[in-house]
């Protein structure tokens, strides 16, 4: 065999190589953020993904780099709540490709990035992020009525 073969023989291999680890992957398909929070209701976060051939071994939420929620389905208990400063984590479930939690948001008017992570199990422990910002409104609904009815008038 020449040296021109060998090298054919070797770049198909890297090529199927390539594409088998493309077909299976594992991503976050979406994740659900408000955009804006009143922090007089509770506001949902949903972090959805696939793992195709992988094996999960954790969903963790983050409010900016403070960790609020894990999952992780082969430890007693399952999910796991954080409260860090400008959030109460309310709760949270999940099933083979989502995760939702329920967290209060600030009484005062605050922003926030908020990640959500997979992991795929040992050994090699392959992450998966994706972050969304968020902002916290903290004005009385009349407050912005009257704000309105001024600007209107002003015209």
């Amino acid at each position: 065999m020449n040296l021109l073969n060998i090298r054919n023989v070797k770049m198909t291999l890297l090529l199927l190589i390539g594409l088998c680890a493309m077909t299976s992957a594992y991503k976050i398909t979406q994740l659900k953020v408000p955009l804006y929070a009143d922090p007089r209701r509770a506001a949902e976060l949903s972090c959805h993904f696939i793992m195709d051939d992988y094996e999960l071994h954790s969903v963790k939420l983050y409010r900016d780099l403070d960790e609020i929620f894990r999952y992780n389905p082969s430890q007693k208990p399952q999910i796991r709540l954080y409260n860090v400063t400008g959030v109460m984590v309310q709760g949270g479930e999940c099933e083979s490709e989502w995760c939702l939690v329920r967290v209060m948001p600030a009484p005062v008017a605050t922003q926030a990035a908020y990640t959500c992570e997979i992991s795929t199990e040992g050994p090699k422990f392959m992450i998966a992020k994706k972050t969304l910002l968020a902002f916290t409104i903290t004005r009385q609904p009349c407050q912005i009525e009257i704000r309105l009815l001024l600007v209107l008038r002003e015209y």
